[in-house]
């Protein structure tokens, strides 16, 4: 299926999704997060501010053992600028109305990640995914260090049969929905 029929597809289906079924669902994401390998052995994290009913982990800031970090967009660049939050307090209105970090705040290096948890509109169990066409995050992914997984964020409902990608993407290591958490033979 072409890339831009999947978006569609996808987004209207999450578009169907209540309040109560996508914090519901959230819930059990961060919960399979928090208790996986992956999250345990990182220190710095990089979550992401819930778009158009995206899974939504602001939820995990309140655990302070970690750094999470929020990318941001800088005009000029495709690659991500993550910057430290502790609270969502601390977001303001960015790129294509997503809430992102202030230029101010903390920047981390992409290298200095441990952990991406990564949106995105579908994923695909070989490690496909497919964002909103910006590029953003397949370029940022390409800077970060060797052994720093990718773990793409979503909804059961968002995964979908593999042979979409090309040449521009950039493969994750693995995806979590509410039914758990599935790695790739990539890591």
């Amino acid at each position: 299926m072409e890339k831009e029929v999947l978006r569609k597809d996808i987004r209207a289906k999450r578009r169907l999704l209540s309040d109560a079924e996508v914090s519901e669902r959230s819930r059990r994401i961060i919960e399979h997060i928090v208790t996986s390998h992956l999250f345990g052995s990182a220190t710095k994290v990089a979550l992401y501010h819930p778009f158009r009913n995206e899974a939504d982990l602001r939820g995990m800031l309140n655990d302070r053992r970690k750094e999470f970090y929020f990318p941001r967009v800088t005009a000029g660049t495709r690659v991500l600028d993550f910057h430290r939050v502790g609270s969502v307090d601390e977001l303001i209105d960015g790129y294509q109305g997503i809430r992102e970090p202030a230029a101010t705040a903390q920047r981390c290096p992409v290298a200095a990640i441990d952990l991406f948890l990564v949106p995105g509109v579908a994923f695909s169990r070989a490690g496909e995914r497919i964002g909103y066409g910006g590029g953003y995050y397949d370029a940022t992914l390409r800077e970060r260090r060797p052994g720093a997984p990718a773990i793409g964020v979503g909804f059961d409902l968002q995964i979908v049969p593999e042979g979409f990608s090309d040449e521009y993407d950039t493969a994750i290591d693995g995806f979590v929905t509410e039914s758990g958490m599935m790695l790739t033979n990539r890591k």
